[in-house]
Formats: structure tokens, C-alpha cells, sequence
């Protein structure tokens, strides 16, 4: 799983307006599509915030396809923003609240 925070949206509502920011959203939503397999699922939490499930791959396989996420964003010429991702891996008997929380807790600082 990642869980992907998308940093300046805020920023972005609050100079540009809210269409804006729901462009960036699009964009962003656009570019993980492009990088992810047609099957891994894409959940948008709520605000600036989602959820990518990425079932059989592992963590380095993820960190891999969001790097590439990555240097899709930031080849866009009004990149006025960027995302931060954690990643975690389902644990034996553990909830999907637990490893949210897990991938939560990974995000970079």
C-alpha cells in the first residue's frame, strides 16, 4: 500500500481557488494512473490525501512506480506542488486500519 499526501494543495485552493485545486487533484490522480498497473486501486481519503493498493507488488516494486510518479509531476511546467508517499506492506493478522496507519506513519517529513 501507499499512502500518498499531496503537499501545496492548500496553498493552491487558497492563491488560485478551488478549481484549481481540483485540477491538481486530476493531475495528480492522472499521472499515479499512468505509472500503477490497470489493476491497482486508487482511494482518495478525503482532501489532499489517498490510498493506492498495489496487491502482489513489493514495497521496493511500489517505491519504484512512485518514483516514476514522481518525475511525471515534476516534468510538468506549472509544477507548483509535489506529493509525499509512504508505503507499507500487509502484515499477517493485521486490519486495513492498522497498515493505513502503518503507510501513514512512513510519509516523509
Amino acid at each position: 500500500m501507499a499512502y500518498v499526501d499531496v503537499v501545496g494543495l492548500k496553498a493552491l485552493n487558497d492563491t488560485h481557488g478551488h478549481a484549481a485545486g481540483d485540477e491538481l487533484l486530476r493531475s495528480v490522480v492522472s499521472a499515479i494512473r499512468g505509472d500503477l498497473r490497470s489493476y491497482d486501486l486508487i482511494i482518495r481519503l478525503g482532501g489532499d490525501e489517498f490510498l493506492c493498493v498495489l496487491s502482489g507488488a513489493s514495497i521496493e516494486e511500489a517505491r519504484q512506480r512512485f518514483h516514476a510518479v514522481k518525475a511525471t509531476l515534476t516534468a510538468d511546467a506549472d509544477h507548483l506542488y509535489e506529493i509525499r508517499v509512504g508505503f507499507a506492506l500487509l502484515e499477517s493478522a493485521e486490519s486495513s486500519a492498522q497498515l493505513i496507519e502503518r503507510a501513514d506513519a512512513e510519509l516523509p517529513r
